[in-house]
């Protein structure tokens, strides 16, 4: 069945500024904040807020508790703060710089400029005090992002270079692009690095590391300005040509759709279960929203795991369904290739959902009984009756050095503590808070439960002698 991206257009109530080929998705942050969630969006309602000085804002971002926005215009306060993002405060930015996007990541904020000579970077641990940074080379600057590690920004000038990364955001090094295209937007979501542009033969590019990257076929060609990614799902958005929407579930292949009307749009983002995008230009109309379930066969509210002394324990839980047939879950012992690589599928598990649809929650879970040595990353993919796959979350999980974990602590009402993972003992004992051995096991073997029902209550020490010498953990009978 083929599923379609549907965006409603949603009224707004206060005037967009001029978003004029701002690249990042976090220029929504703020507007997504105020938002309400989908079944409300009929009653959604914008406030117009007060910003520190009437310059282009041009880009927005959230961190350490502060929202940070920069500016392409004004002189000496192209930075503004925000600890609610309704009382903005000027600060003065390190130079006056035409600066289109700004990210927070590793502890620091890192904007990129259009212009400026040997300084269209600037850093600040605290989004208050700016210091001028060098960039790669003195291209047009336009997008920058922060993932696994790694300050990645790119550009619509240069030859050759129109990528630059750093893993401080001080010092920066020339990458090669896929393509010499104007690249407008850069993320980095699910393991993998990816820009769109709004000119070129190849509109998409991707990278799992940042450096090395590959041109990817964009779904039409159309000026795509913006991209974000949520719920498994990349989406951009674009000012110009029939269709400016398209979305990707991998970053590789691209679906074109409709928009709610042919808007300029310049920008989008995810939160909150929603996809929110805005436009420079309509009569009411500049703002269209997507649910999250008009996009995905499958709402996934998490998907998590543990070792357990059984092996990987994983769970997630879907909100919705539709016309799913079966989870896959996937496991790489080595992630530095991106999505596309070495996973490969050790189990399946068929839908709870009656005929593959529900609008209930549903939960699952799977246990990988011969985890690998070391790091484990697992995904878990999603496939429709049809045989069409979602990919969705990677985590990992290492099997070494895992600390034993008492749970629950306090013990709960029947007295029983499971020990996670089972730890090998020569003898165990439980000592109380006047040094008195309240239990005690003197036979060699496996502790994976506790049993402290019939102890007094208070606090205990339980001491595990084992081969690596004795352990101890604080338990707490209630």
């Amino acid at each position: 069945m083929k599923k379609q991206l549907l965006f409603l257009p949603l009224a707004a109530l206060a005037a967009i500024q001029l978003l004029h080929r701002a690249t990042c998705q976090t220029a929504l942050l703020l507007l997504l904040w105020l938002a309400t969630p989908p079944a409300a969006t009929a009653q959604s309602v914008w406030t117009a807020r007060t910003s520190a000085a009437d310059n282009n804002w041009y880009s927005v971002t959230y961190g350490n508790g502060l929202f940070v926005a920069v500016a392409s215009s004004g002189t000496g306060n192209r930075v503004m703060t925000s600890p609610d993002g309704i009382t903005w405060t000027s600060r003065t930015s390190a130079a006056d710089n035409l600066w289109y996007s700004v990210t927070y990541g590793n502890g620091l904020f890192v904007a990129v400029a259009s212009s400026g000579t040997g300084n269209r970077v600037m850093t600040s641990p605290d989004g208050i005090t700016w210091t001028a940074r060098a960039s790669a080379a003195d291209n047009f600057w336009y997008s920058v992002t922060y993932g696994n590690g790694l300050f990645v920004a790119v550009a619509s000038s240069g030859t050759g270079n129109r990528v630059m990364t750093s893993p401080d955001g001080i010092t920066w090094t020339s990458r090669t692009s896929a393509a010499d295209s104007s690249w407008y937007s850069v993320i980095y979501a699910n393991g993998l690095f990816v820009a769109v542009a709004v000119n070129g033969a190849n509109r998409v590019m991707t990278s799992p590391d940042g450096i090395t990257w590959t041109a990817r076929t964009a779904a039409v060609n159309s000026s795509w300005n913006s991209l974000t990614y949520g719920n498994g799902l990349f989406v951009a958005v674009a000012d110009g040509g029939a269709n400016r929407v398209m979305t990707s579930r991998d970053g590789i292949t691209w679906i074109a759709h409709s928009a709610a009307v042919n808007n300029f749009w310049y920008s989008v983002t995810y939160g909150n279960g929603l996809f929110v995008a805005v436009a420079i230009n309509g009569t009411g109309n500049r703002v269209m929203t997507s649910p999250y379930d008009a996009a995905l066969p499958v709402s996934l509210r998490y998907f998590d795991g543990r070792m357990t002394a059984a092996g990987a324990l994983l769970n997630w839980a879907t909100a919705t369904e539709k016309d799913n047939a079966r989870f896959s879950i996937e496991r790489s012992h080595d992630r530095n290739v991106g999505p596309d690589l070495s996973f490969e599928v050790i189990g399946n598990v068929p839908s709870q959902a009656p005929g593959g649809n529900s609008g209930t929650l549903l939960t699952y879970s799977f246990t990988d009984t011969q985890p690998l040595p070391g790091i484990n990353y697992y995904r878990l993919t999603q496939t429709d009756y049809n045989g069409t796959r979602t990919l969705h979350k990677i985590i990992a999980l290492s099997r070494e050095n895992q600390p034993m974990v008492l749970f629950p602590n306090p013990a709960g009402a029947n007295g029983l503590m499971q020990i996670e993972p089972a730890i090998a003992y020569q003898r165990y004992r439980l000592v109380d808070v006047q040094g008195r051995v309240a239990a005690s096991q003197e036979q060699p073997g496996l502790l994976r439960q506790l049993s402290v029902g019939g102890l007094n209550s208070g606090v205990y020490v339980l001491v595990v002698e084992g081969a690596n010498g004795p352990a101890q953990f604080r338990i707490v009978v209630p």
